[in-house]
This record gives structure tokens, C-alpha cells and sequence, in this order.
């Protein structure tokens, strides 16, 4: 391992990482230990260890440091028991996850699955989203359909039994579901076996002209590696289909690299916008060396789409909210949709034996100071996806919705208080809740 006193950890691929190559930060005052050697993986010393380097490490760069509980380790069997005690209460994010499928994701954007995003609503479940070229879509399932079993169990039994994750079985080539569906009143059973494939990054790019106006619509779901190219090619394609606004849909973006988000505010922000302040990471008071001020840079498109409207739900999170936040101060936008899941953090993932690391390391603050927006970001509409139009459908609930936001017409529900906003309690973070789809 590198050692702490000299340099800040380097960026990786993750929910609100910093950039690739950041300058190297002024000695920490609170050097971290020697690294722990590691004892071979099932040895009886092998989860001490883990569990030593992990509290050593978080003593030096967790955020809250100054706070961390001080629990007999000696009591923990794994690292992940030990973390649960080692957080502050705030702290839903931190965690421990198998290093290659974190990789295999962030680097590649490929992961195992079925490629199905769900949502339960009552005693329902229905298919929000399948990603473009998983086995989901080759089975031929698509958004909107209701899933009315999975392997002959109801949805509504597991549901009731808090059965309804499991049931989609585990990360697992070869792997085989049967989904029972119910689509324009009839009912088909589907198999679909569980397959590596390549996530798609942008899931829909589309230009629809209203009251005179042509609007473009992109859908991005990741901040991946990948979602670079993916993201340029739609803008470039929307702009030249002459789009004169633009309407991005986050609705189901959970987050991935900052240094990319940075990228993407650039390209949507004002035409004056180059080196004024997007975001600032904040690190620990024994870290402050590593802050980090990300600036608006003069890229191609720069002021290109006159106005801008945001999708959102709960399950937007993390660098989408920073790409939001950090906007926010240089033009008004409409967000369209329900509260974001509210992750104003973000880690320096660091890999060992195997395993990443993904702890809390800084907190994100923009231009005007805003900042801990840990109950979300409220929208000013309030609308419900309904799941039965395709993504960039015009009269998809969202969109229309934002395309009569972006025409000055007045919001089709009630705006909500953030305070009173429905919304599922916020689950704990891992690799999983970032994929977004099983």
C-alpha cells in the first residue's frame, strides 16, 4: 500500500471520486501506520488484519474521525461487522465489496445479471427499466411489464416476506429466473438466465419538437469509465439534430466518477461559466491538503441548449446530485420527478487482498456553500413514473412533464415540501444499490 503521509489516496472509479490525476496534497500531520502485512486469505489472522487496517485507515481519512466510536474490534468476526460499529450515524455509504466486480463496472462498464430495475408499489412489482443488451432484453421483457412471479412465488407473498430482492437470485453466470408477466392484459412466462453483458450507459437520446421548439431528451444512467464517449455522442447527435433545449433524465443515475460529472456540468453551463467554481471536495481537518476545486472548463457545447430541465427519483444519488447541486448556482432548472437519495459524499476507494475499500473520505460543497443534503434534493414538480411509456416518449409522465415545465406551463401535481415528500426509507449503500438493476 502507498504510504498516507505523502500523497492523498488515488482517485478510483466510484460515487463522487476526484479526478484521475490530482496534485499531490501537502504532508498529512496524521500519518497512517505501517501497512498490516496480510495473512493469506482463510487464515485464522486473516480478518484481523482486515479489520486493523480497516480502523487504522478510517482513524486517518474518514471523514467524521474526529467522531468514530471506539468499539472492542476484538469482538467483530469480518471487517463488515466491524465497519457497521466504526461509522457515525449519518454515514449509510461506507463499504466493503469484491474488488474485481467493482472494477469490472466502474472500468468496463460490464457487470452479471439479468439487466432488470424494478420498483414495488402496494403489492406490485413492475419493470421500470431493462438495460439495451442484457438477457432481460434478449428474452424479450420490457418496461412496463408487471411481474406477477418470480420461480412461482407471487410478488405480493414476497413482498409481504421481504423476500423480493433475494428472489432475483444471486450474481451468478447461469443463473435462471422465471418471470411470470402480465403486459396489455396477458400473461407470458419468461426464462432468462443470468449472463455477463455491457451496461449502456446512456439508455436513450432523442430530439421531439413542442410548441416550436425542438427538446432534447437523454437518458444517462452511470458516471462510469464508459459514460464519457456515451454521453459526447448524444450531445453531439442532439445538437445536431438542432436541439435548443434539453431535458436529462437522472431518474435512475446513481452516481459513479466526479471528475466526469465536472466534464458534463461544463458542457451544460452558462456560456461565461469557464473557470468559475463547480464543486469543492472537503476532507478531514488532518487532510485539508487534499481539498480539491473543481472548475467549469471551456469544452465543445459549452451554452449550447438555452434551457435545462432535470428527471429525478430516489434512486439518484451521488455524482448526479453533484452534477445538479454544482449547476444550480449558474441557471435555473425545473427537476421533474421525486427527492434524490442524498449523498453529499464520497470516497477514495482503496483495494487490499482483493477487496475495495469504499469509505467516506470527503463531502462536496458548491459555489454557494451548500452542502450535507442528506435528506435529498426536493424537486420543484412532483410527478410519479408510471412505468407504461418507453424512456424519451414525449407522453411519458416525467418528460411531458418537463417539456411543459420548459414551456412555462404549470406542474400537473402539486409541488410537495421536502419535508412531506413520500419516499422509500433510504437503504445502505454497496455496489449493488450502484449497478441499480439485477
Amino acid at each position: 500500500m502507498r504510504p498516507r503521509q505523502s500523497r492523498r489516496p488515488e482517485p478510483r472509479p466510484e460515487r463522487e471520486s476526484g479526478p484521475r490525476a490530482a496534485p499531490s496534497p501537502a504532508p498529512s500531520p496524521f500519518p497512517a501506520p505501517s501497512p498490516i502485512p496480510a495473512p493469506a486469505p482463510g487464515s485464522p489472522g486473516a480478518a484481523t488484519a482486515e479489520i486493523a487496517y480497516l480502523d487504522a485507515y478510517m482513524r486517518n481519512w474518514y471523514l467524521w474521525r474526529d467522531r468514530m466510536p471506539n468499539p472492542d474490534l476484538s469482538q467483530f468476526a469480518s471487517a463488515g461487522a466491524a465497519l457497521k460499529a466504526l461509522t457515525v450515524s449519518e454515514d449509510r455509504f461506507s463499504y466493503i465489496d469484491d474488488a474485481q466486480t467493482f472494477n469490472q463496472f466502474f472500468d468496463e462498464g460490464r457487470t452479471v445479471g439479468f439487466g432488470i430495475g424494478y420498483t414495488a408499489r402496494d403489492t406490485s412489482v413492475w419493470i421500470r427499466l431493462i438495460q439495451p443488451q442484457s438477457p432481460a432484453a434478449l428474452a424479450g421483457l420490457r418496461r412496463g411489464d408487471r411481474i406477477l412471479a418470480i420461480n412461482s412465488v407471487p410478488s405480493a407473498t414476497l413482498i409481504a416476506e421481504g423476500r423480493l430482492d433475494a428472489a432475483f437470485g444471486p450474481i451468478e453466470i447461469g443463473y435462471s429466473g422465471q418471470f411470470s408477466i402480465e403486459r396489455d392484459g396477458q400473461v407470458l412466462d419468461i426464462r432468462v438466465i443470468k449472463q455477463a453483458y455491457s451496461l449502456s450507459s446512456v439508455l436513450e437520446a432523442r430530439v421531439i419538437e413542442a410548441n416550436g421548439r425542438k427538446i432534447g431528451y437523454v437518458n444517462l444512467y452511470t458516471f462510469n469509465s464508459p459514460a464519457r464517449s456515451a454521453w459526447s455522442g448524444a450531445i453531439a447527435m442532439l445538437a445536431g439534430a438542432g436541439a435548443q433545449d434539453l431535458v436529462v433524465d437522472l431518474r435512475d443515475n446513481s452516481g459513479g466518477l466526479l471528475a466526469l460529472a465536472a466534464d458534463i456540468a461544463s458542457s451544460l453551463a452558462p456560456a461565461d461559466a469557464p473557470g468559475k467554481l463547480f464543486l469543492r471536495s472537503e476532507y478531514n481537518s488532518a487532510h485539508s491538503g487534499s481539498d480539491i476545486q473543481y472548475r467549469f472548463s471551456a469544452l465543445p457545447g459549452l451554452g449550447r441548449f438555452e434551457r435545462l430541465a432535470w428527471l429525478t427519483s430516489e434512486r439518484t444519488c451521488s455524482a448526479s446530485e453533484a452534477l445538479m447541486i454544482g449547476l444550480r448556482p449558474y441557471r435555473s432548472s425545473p427537476v421533474i420527478g421525486s427527492t434524490t437519495c442524498g449523498k453529499p459524499v464520497g470516497f477514495n476507494p482503496e483495494q487490499r487482498e482483493g477487496k475495495v475499500y469504499n469509505i467516506v473520505t470527503f463531502r462536496l460543497i458548491n459555489s454557494l456553500g451548500e452542502s450535507d443534503y442528506f435528506n435529498g434534493l426536493a424537486p420543484t414538480c412532483v410527478v410519479n413514473d408510471d412505468f407504461r411509456k418507453p424512456l424519451g416518449d414525449p407522453s411519458e409522465s416525467l418528460f411531458a412533464a418537463a417539456i411543459d415545465a420548459l414551456n412555462g406551463r404549470a406542474c400537473p401535481s402539486a409541488p410537495v415540501p421536502k419535508a412531506t415528500t413520500t419516499r422509500p426509507a433510504p437503504r445502505r449503500w454497496d455496489l449493488a444499490a450502484q449497478i441499480g438493476v439485477k
